[in-house]
């Protein structure tokens, strides 16, 4: 994000935050790397502070940096039993995908939860396509997928996350106004490709479908895809495995 780091201890709702401390830190010049991924079998959420200043920096090229606790946070506890696949910006928020088939947002401290929606929760009915089960109108219209419980899957999960509208590293961007600016581009990692829309129409005018990404592609480059398909489809196989024993293992108290 091309922002600075805002320590932990300093964001919005702790208790004796100087707001001197909190403007000070939110006018140094500095990005901050957002990473997802795994950590003792659940979702880790990482944020790391990248500065010229050390004192708001991390470089594992610079001893000074790479023990400096108020310059990176680890969301390890809450943000999912799952592992995470993807992580994205999104408007003032971080949407994160798991490998339950959730997309989660928090707020940019990386732990105050703000809502949640399960791609797998949009259910095909004969007549007429699918339908939400969502509590906030601000999450359906996400383009569907076809069910894959019969072909032996657990359902659906989200590998990659692309907001239609990006904060650029180069230049400052306006918001625009018009509907669907904010969408999300999902890409399930099995050659499908959908949209999350937000508002009270569909993203495609109904059309409640997920779109094949490999019904394009010709010559070499199918059979490339296939293997891709064939692989990622492996490991989201052993991805509901693991989450299986976790279940398995909780149960027992483990």
């Amino acid at each position: 994000m091309p922002y600075p780091f805002v320590p932990h201890d300093l964001c919005l709702g702790r208790p004796y935050a100087p707001p001197s401390l909190l403007r000070e830190v939110k006018s140094t010049p500095g990005h901050t790397l957002i990473t997802a991924g795994e950590y003792k079998g659940k979702g880790s959420l990482e944020l790391y502070g990248l500065s010229t200043d050390p004192a708001h920096s991390i470089n594992s090229s610079d001893s000074r940096t790479t023990r400096n606790q108020k310059a990176y946070y680890q969301n390890r506890q809450t943000a999912s039993s799952s592992k995470l696949l993807s992580v994205a910006p999104h408007g003032t928020r971080l949407v994160f995908a798991d490998g339950d088939g959730n997309l989660k947002w928090v707020e940019r401290d990386g732990s105050t939860p703000v809502r949640q929606f399960n791609i797998n929760d949009l259910q095909r009915d004969g007549n007429d396509g699918a339908q939400a089960t969502t509590t906030s109108t601000h999450q359906a219209g996400l383009v569907n997928a076809e069910s894959d419980t019969e072909a032996g899957w657990g359902g659906d999960i989200v590998q990659k996350i692309l907001p239609t509208v990006t904060p650029s590293l180069v230049a400052p961007y306006t918001p625009s106004e018009q509907s669907g600016a904010g969408n999300l581009v999902l890409w399930t990692g099995d050659g499908k490709l959908g949209m999350l829309g937000f508002g009270r129409e569909p993203p495609f005018g109904g059309k409640d479908v997920f779109e094949d990404a490999l019904e394009e592609q010709v010559g070499d480059a199918v059979g490339e895809r296939v293997r891709e398909r064939e692989y990622t489809a492996g490991m989201r196989r052993a991805l509901e495995q693991q989450a299986r024993e976790l279940r398995w293992l909780r149960g027992y108290g483990l």
